[in-house]
């Protein structure tokens, strides 16, 4: 018998202690595992379910329920405290029957009939009428019943949650679960979760259906529905398309669905489409069916209906969707506006500043910026092809280029057409500064949507930026240091990183600003490698030139900032930016702006006659100091160089080498590149020690004279290395790299420096070595040209004690009878005739002497004065030369030439 094959099941006696028949359960759950014994799980769980059932009923009916003739079909539906329906007549010899047992059954019966009614089983009101007919009865058989209808419920076929809800309610279902096993409890609550959703459509519809039909037509919903909600697209889209006969319901609710579904499968469907433009009609600003409209026009192709429903779903709640829907079209019909409405649609969020103190840390979200996903779809544009003026756009805003590579769009971007205009104050919300924001939110609304999408984009932008401006106690303290003395340093919170950044962004912005805020920049090691490419050459003509660039009078905003970018590009681009700057607008830059002649040079050239650089060099006036800056940024050879060499530091020869010569001069002999080499490293340009400690010789001569230089060894003596004895150049040029090193008041003689510029002109000398000699000679003029600016004061024969003077002939005969008499007449006067007084006569006579030599010296030339004078006194022969000499004819460390007459 059933009763007892689940107490043996379970291990215990008959009991009707619940607690017992759970303790017995748990402890026989891991002998039937479900996952290794599925069948001994069901058969323990069914002899639990049966002991407490047993347990739970009443004396008088055990006798009944120890039946064992219980039918499968009702084991099944009862699996949650069912009552078992005996066979009519079975129990006439039981003595105790009980009562309720036949209404139980009969409402039973009633329930089961309303869930496989086809007519009724959807309908709310059969369900309030078998609610109300269940009322009509006791409590008792209510709780005796409530378990066994929701075991039905619970193994019904597509019911509707809206009907079985209300009879969830009325038995508190939900709320009395701790009557019943923890595991049925378990199962219950999640199909109590359930019906209290609301129904996917009105099922009262399917009610002339036949059962099977209502069966499938719900089961089919349901199913999209949680593909829909759980499920890749893929799977959905699948489903939807599988050959089914299906009845759709004329339901609103389930229709919208509908479209959701098509819509996310990607499903294309005019009637679909129409439905949801129906819709829309009754509710133009509805969210749902704007993107259901627009969705559908999508999938089926119609793009200026798309287009219209994916701006206006943008304009009413910035849709995410409506963006991607946006740029997809934008991309596909006007992608020379993708790189603009990428721009328009980013939208960076940042707090305000009105309350914020400059050493928040807040300060540092301030910064406008652009947003991650603006940052993802510059990256994606990045790999599509623009017009020039576009591509450079995206190329900047995804780091692919620097900001140099818009200059030119926006120098010859005049504003004529539309898309000129919303370009420029595109580039300007990162460049402009407040006048030229303030003209972003001045453009008038253009006709064409997605021009007016874009600049509204814009201008929202532009006010931010404004406020921002207006309002950043950062921007304030910046502007309020750079007003400040020169020798006013910067004040610390500028430099931490909270305020770094607005700091940075309001540099970037173009405005002219005067000297001293230029002073202040040039010297900041932290702003100054900081600065856009027009605000660093500002910054570098004033502090290392004094040209100071003046706000230009009576013009725009935009042209004013168009002077500033033509100016750069003729600075640092006219190579790659020829064409750009030659075809620029003549009235741009007027005659009284500082770089008018340099502009005009650039307008002298006609480019179809050929090179343009070979025609701008010849323009150039390389006395004024623009025309110079140009010519430097300039592809040079040695021989422009060379030619022009008195107009350049010898520090230049190494920028050039770096930059443009390097792979020319590495075919060069081997000593030729170290003895140019050793220029760079003896004179402060650029340490190149390690590069000649690495540089690779071939032979002893090449290694001797490797050491030579890296141990900087005086080349003077001829035979320390067979290369200097072989090539006079070297020698000659390697010799003066050292002297003007070792002496730093060494001047070559004006015979060896024309020397030294004879062979830098001689095109068929190694280049490196051409480049060693103009150098030196560079170096030489600009020595002479410092001794020639150092203050000094005119040099008298009798003023001794100046030993660094020079003295003509005349001086030093002056100088040395001179004092000699007065020595002696002073000491005859003066002194006793004693040897003390001799001797010290005697020394003050030669120190007299060694002082006429030294400055005489100084006169000559001389690497050594003070050696050379003291050897002088020592024998006839030069002392002779001291008073015969020719004094050397130009400037010298110790001042101009003296003369032979002081």
């Amino acid at each position: 018998m059933m009763e007892t094959n689940c107490w043996v099941l379970l291990g215990v006696d008959p009991t009707e202690d619940l607690t017992i028949i759970q303790a017995a359960y748990r402890q026989r759950l891991p002998d039937f595992h479900p996952e290794s014994d599925p069948e001994g799980f069901k058969r323990l769980r069914a002899a639990y379910d049966e002991a407490r059932r047993w347990a739970e009923k009443p004396v008088i009916s055990r006798s009944l329920w120890s039946q064992d003739n219980v039918t499968e079909r009702e084991q099944r539906i009862n699996l949650i405290n069912n009552e078992p329906d005996p066979e009519d007549g079975e129990d006439d010899e039981d003595e105790f029957i009980d009562e309720d047992y036949p209404t139980i059954q009969r409402l039973l019966s009633e329930f089961d009939e309303l869930l496989v009614n086809p007519a009724e089983r959807y309908q709310p009101e059969s369900w309030h009428h078998f609610i109300y007919h269940l009322d009509q009865y006791s409590v008792a058989i209510v709780d005796r019943l409530r378990w066994s209808l929701l075991g039905r419920a619970y193994q019904g076929s597509a019911l509707s949650a809206n009907c079985v809800r209300l009879l969830a309610e009325r038995l508190q279902w939900r709320k009395r679960l701790d009557e019943i096993s923890l595991q049925a409890a378990a199962d219950m609550d999640g199909f109590l979760h359930h019906i209290y959703r609301e129904d996917m459509f009105d099922f009262s519809l399917l009610s002339t259906m036949s059962l099977p039909a209502q069966v499938e037509t719900v089961v089919y919903f349901h199913h999209a529905r949680q593909l829909y909600w759980e499920q890749p697209a893929a799977a959905l889209r699948r489903w939807l398309l599988m050959p089914v006969a299906i009845f759709w319901p004329d339901c609103q609710q389930l229709l919208q669905q509908m479209a959701r579904w098509f819509s996310l499968a990607e499903i294309p469907s005019p009637w679909l489409r129409d439905l949801c433009q129906a819709k829309l009609a009754e509710s133009p600003r509805d969210a749902d069916w704007l993107y259901l409209c627009a969705r559908h026009a999508t999938l089926l192709g119609d793009g200026e209906r798309a287009i219209a429903h994916w701006m206006a779903l943008y304009q009413l709640e910035q849709h995410t969707e409506a963006e991607q829907g946006i740029l997809s079209w934008c991309r596909r019909e006007q992608p020379e506006m993708l790189p603009l409405l990428i721009q328009a649609l980013d939208r960076p969020s940042y707090p305000a500043d009105t309350a914020m103190e400059i050493d928040d840390d807040e300060q540092q979200y301030l910064t406008p910026t652009q947003s991650i996903q603006t940052q993802v779809r510059w990256g994606n544009a990045s790999q599509l092809t623009f017009s020039p003026q576009g591509e450079a756009l995206v190329k900047w805003k995804s780091g692919a280029h620097r900001l140099e590579s818009l200059y030119p769009h926006l120098l010859n971007n005049h504003g004529e057409s539309e898309i000129d205009r919303l370009y420029w104050h595109a580039c300007m919300l990162a460049l402009g500064n407040e006048a030229l924001l303030q003209d972003v939110l001045d453009e008038p609304q253009p006709d064409s949507p997605l021009a007016s999408l874009i600049l509204h984009g814009l201008q929202r932008q532009a006010a931010q930026r404004l406020d921002w401006l207006t309002h950043s106690k950062v921007i304030a303290g910046l502007i309020h240091w750079l007003n400040s003395p020169q020798d006013q340093p910067m004040p610390s919170i500028l430099g931490q990183e909270t305020a770094i950044r607005q700091c940075q962004m309001w540099l970037w912005q173009w405005r002219h600003l005067p000297a001293l805020n230029l002073a202040h920049l040039y010297e900041s090691e932290l702003y100054q490698p900081k600065l856009e490419p027009i605000k660093d050459w500002l910054t570098f003509l004033s502090a290392m030139d004094k040209i100071d660039l003046p706000a230009s009078q009576n013009i725009s905003h935009r042209d004013d900032f168009r002077q500033g970018i033509l100016l750069i590009l003729m600075l640092g681009f006219a190579d790659d930016q020829m064409a750009t700057i030659c075809q620029a607008d003549s009235r741009l830059l007027p005659p009284q702006h500082l770089a008018f002649s340099l502009f005009r040079a650039f307008k002298r050239i006609d480019l179809t006659r050929g090179d343009g650089v070979e025609q701008l060099k010849q323009q150039l006036r390389m006395d004024e100091r623009l025309h110079y800056l140009c010519w430097t940024h300039l592809p040079l050879t040695v021989d422009d160089y060379v030619a022009h060499y008195q107009y350049c530091a010898h520090v230049s020869g190494c920028d050039f080498y770096q930059a443009k010569w390097q792979s020319l001069m590495a075919q060069s002999p081997m000593p030729h590149q170290s003895l140019l080499w050793a220029l760079f490293s003896y004179h402060g340009v650029h340490d190149y020690v390690a590069a000649l400690q690495e540089q690779q010789t071939e032979t002893r001569d090449e290694a001797a004279f490797k050491k030579m230089i890296v141990d900087i060894t005086p080349p003077h003596l001829e035979s320390k290395t067979a290369l200097l004895k072989d090539n006079p150049r070297l020698l000659s040029l390697a010799t003066g790299n050292f002297r003007f090193y070792d002496n730093p008041n060494y001047l070559p003689e004006q015979s060896l420096s024309d020397e030294w510029l004879l062979w830098a002109q001689d095109e068929e000398e190694d280049p490196a070595l051409r480049l060693t000699a103009i150098m030196l000679v560079q170096l030489g003029r600009e020595r002479l040209t410092r001794f020639k600016n150092a203050p000094r004061q005119v040099s008298r024969f009798w003023q001794f004690w100046r030993l660094k003077t020079r003295l003509g002939r005349g001086g030093l005969i002056k100088q040395v009878v001179g004092g000699t008499l007065l020595i002696s007449l002073v000491g005859d006067i003066v002194l006793l005739d004693t040897l003390p007084n001799t001797l010290l006569l005697a020394f003050l006579m030669v120190g007299n002497l060694f002082s006429g030599l030294t400055r005489r010296a100084n006169d000559l030339n001389q690497e050594s004065p003070r050696l050379q004078a003291l050897v002088s006194m020592l024998t006839i022969f030069p002392l002779l030369l001291f008073f015969f000499g020719k004094s050397y004819p130009g400037f010298t460390h110790s001042g101009p030439p003296a003369g032979n007459v002081e």
